[in-house]
This record gives structure tokens, C-alpha cells and sequence, in this order.
């Protein structure tokens, strides 16, 4: 479940929402039983939270989130700062210490909460989900303030940058178990009403921030989930108009920019492990396509579609991938692709 083999494994986990997108039935099968068992270990530790952190860019809110730049290491050749690039190798140690893996916890041990409560009924898992979205975004103690401002900081450079909210591509999982969890009749109403409070401050800091508006405009991976996060946004805010409008124009845009003739996605092959972000961008387009459907979006998946054919027989021949691969494939990779949703081009 929070598997290390992937560059992105604390973005984008499976676990009760994505196992229906992401497996077929047996691996489904299989998926359940471990989404009970992450409820049942989140019923017996406590909710994680922002508080936690020991590494934060000098200057931020404690509630304020931050991370560490992915791929960013203290110089070695001189005083430390600023930190240098080393694509493909992350500074785990870092990483560690900041928020991104609780926030990554966080949403797989929501929505494993949620998924258990549905299937068994049992309002002891509905109880502590919501106890994990009080901690988290509710409790003035604990709270996350509504930005991302302090996200994937480098140390001696940027205190935060807009390239950060990558760390919030999980949101649309969580805003799924939420949106869910407003079935259950104990859900104090005051508590629904300040998650949605909270989510519109948010959206409005995505919409007026100068960092976030250069990721949304980005054209790579990063573009692609940005949109996957204001879609789900909107459409859990009620603004269903706004979220086809939006996801129409974006994917158009995006298609343009990230998809060869031959399906090739050079933004993505171009890097250190150029088969993860190639299938880690191609994942964002199998949830905008599920988000297209709910906004009531036509959007043209005819270049995702190019690019699983382009991508597909590097998955079983990795080392037959002509550019860089750094880290071994996980297994399974790319199995979504399979049941991807392409043959709905337009």
C-alpha cells in the first residue's frame, strides 16, 4: 500500500477509490482485503497531521504544510545551500521529516476507513474517518491552513513552489471518501459545512496563488494532475458548470502539448525514469476521464490512447526502453491500461 519502488509512490496509492479504476476484479478481490486491514491499523493509531512535521522552511505557519523539493540534496561541494538537482534519487531522509508522507497517510488511511465502513456497516470505521478529517483540516490545534505555499521547498533557493501541489494529487481520493462519508447519519453537520468551508478557502488560494498559476499552466505530469485536483474541486464544491468548462479546455491543451504521433511523451520519457512518469501522467488522464464523465465533459483521449500503445511493450521489456529507467519497475506496473477508458475518444 505505501510501496517505495515508484518515484511517485506517495502520490498516487491503491487503495479503496483507485482500486476500481486502477485493477480488475481478482486484484480487487485481493486490494479488499488489504484496505480492511489499513482501517483496522488506522483504528488503532492516531489521526497524522501537520504538527508533526520537523523540517519546514523558515518563515511558515507550523499549519502551514511543506515538503522538501523531491529530488533536491544539500551541495557537497559547498557550504550545503542552495541545494542542487539530482533527478531520480530522492532524499528520503528529508522527505521523512516533512509532511508529505503523513499528508499521503492521511488519504489512504481516510479513504481505507471509509471504504471499510461501507462494506461492513460498521459505524466505528465511519467515526474515526471522521475524526482523521477533524484532526486535519477542522481542529484550530492541528488544522492545515488552507494553502500549499511551503510545498517541495529548496533549501537556500524558494521557500515553496507552485510545482509542490503534486503532493495534493491524491485530493480527488479523499474528496470521494468525504463526499461518501456524508451517508453516514452520526456526520455532525457542522463538521461536512467546515471541510467544505475549508475547501473553498483552498480552491480560492489555488486560483490567486502566482506559484499555483504557473503549475497550471504546466505541460507535463504536473499540469495533468493539476487539473485532476481543481476537477475535484469543483465538482465537490457543487460547481459541476465550472468543472466541465475547465477540464474541456485544459485536457485540450494539455493534449496538444504532451502527446507525440507515435503516442511518445517527451516531457515524460526525458527523465530519470522516464516509464514511471510516462504511466504516472497517463494515470492522471484515466481519473480526468472518470471526473469527465461526472462533470458531463467530452474530452479527447485520443492521445492517451496513443501513448498506452506507445508505452505497452516497454512493461514487460523495460530494459528495451531507449531512454532512462532508473528505478526497477513495480510490479504490475502499467496494469491499468488495460481497462482504460481510451476507446471513448472522440
Amino acid at each position: 500500500m505505501r510501496a517505495a519502488e515508484s518515484p511517485m509512490s506517495f502520490f498516487v496509492l491503491a487503495t479503496a477509490a483507485t482500486l476500481a479504476l486502477f485493477t480488475a476484479p481478482a486484484e480487487a478481490q485481493a486490494g479488499d482485503a488489504a484496505v480492511r486491514a489499513l482501517a483496522d491499523r488506522a483504528l488503532r493509531n492516531q489521526p497524522p497531521t501537520v504538527m508533526e512535521k520537523t523540517l519546514t522552511p523558515s518563515g511558515w505557519d507550523s499549519h502551514d504544510y511543506s515538503s522538501p523539493a523531491r529530488y533536491y540534496w544539500p551541495d557537497p561541494a559547498g557550504p550545503g545551500l542552495p541545494w542542487i538537482r539530482k533527478d531520480g534519487s530522492p532524499d528520503l531522509e528529508a522527505i521523512a521529516r516533512s509532511d508529505e508522507p503523513r499528508l499521503a497517510h492521511f488519504i489512504d488511511d481516510v479513504e481505507a476507513l471509509v471504504a471499510a465502513w461501507k462494506a461492513k456497516g460498521d459505524a466505528k470505521y465511519a467515526a474515526r474517518a471522521a475524526l482523521y478529517l477533524r484532526a486535519w483540516f477542522l481542529d484550530p490545534a492541528t488544522r492545515m491552513n488552507p494553502n500549499f505555499r511551503g510545498a517541495q521547498f529548496i533549501a537556500g533557493k524558494d521557500r515553496g513552489r507552485g510545482a509542490g501541489l503534486i503532493d495534493f494529487s491524491g485530493l480527488w481520493r479523499l474528496l470521494d471518501a468525504a463526499s461518501a462519508l456524508e451517508a453516514w447519519r452520526d456526520r455532525p453537520k457542522a463538521e461536512s459545512d467546515g471541510l467544505r468551508v475549508w475547501m473553498a478557502d483552498y480552491l480560492a488560494w489555488l486560483d490567486s496563488d502566482a506559484g499555483a498559476a504557473m503549475e497550471s499552466r504546466a505541460v507535463n505530469n504536473h499540469g495533468t494532475w493539476f487539473a485532476v485536483q481543481r476537477v475535484a474541486l469543483l465538482l465537490f464544491l457543487g460547481r459541476r458548470d465550472d468543472a466541465r468548462s475547465f477540464l474541456e479546455a485544459a485536457t485540450a491543451r494539455l493534449a496538444a502539448e504532451q502527446f507525440k504521433s507515435d503516442g511518445e511523451q517527451p516531457l515524460e520519457a526525458a527523465r530519470a525514469d522516464g516509464i514511471s512518469y510516462s504511466l504516472f501522467n497517463l494515470e492522471a488522464w484515466k481519473v480526468l476521464a472518470g471526473l469527465a464523465d461526472r462533470a458531463g465533459a467530452r474530452i479527447d483521449l485520443s492521445g492517451p490512447a496513443r501513448a498506452s500503445a506507445f508505452i505497452a511493450p516497454y512493461l514487460s521489456a523495460p530494459s528495451t526502453w531507449p531512454w532512462s529507467q532508473k528505478t526497477p519497475l513495480a510490479r504490475g506496473a502499467g496494469a491499468f491500461l488495460a481497462r482504460a477508458p481510451w476507446e471513448k475518444a472522440e
